[in-house]
């Protein structure tokens, strides 16, 4: 399987892209990160667990996807 570097694959995650460019990146062959667990801390927080394969991945298109549901800030801890 073909991968981009690492350098390109943060450059295309956190870029601007159109529909198709954006689903890209929630393709099996291309997602770097899969959904463990959600909580809800309180009644305007949730903290979400995702295992990734790398870190730091490119994680633009899950981001503007929490804040197209809703979210007001997307923060990552380690």
């Amino acid at each position: 399987m073909l991968r981009l570097p690492y350098e390109q694959r943060m450059q295309w995650g956190e870029s601007n892209w159109d529909l198709a460019g954006w689903l890209h990146w929630f393709q099996p062959e291309n997602r770097f990160w899969y959904w463990w667990d959600a909580q809800a801390v309180t009644p305007d927080k949730i903290v979400l667990a995702i295992e990734v394969s790398e870190w730091p991945f490119p994680w633009g298109a899950l981001k503007w996807l929490l804040k197209a549901a809703g979210a007001t800030s997307v923060e990552a801890e380690s």
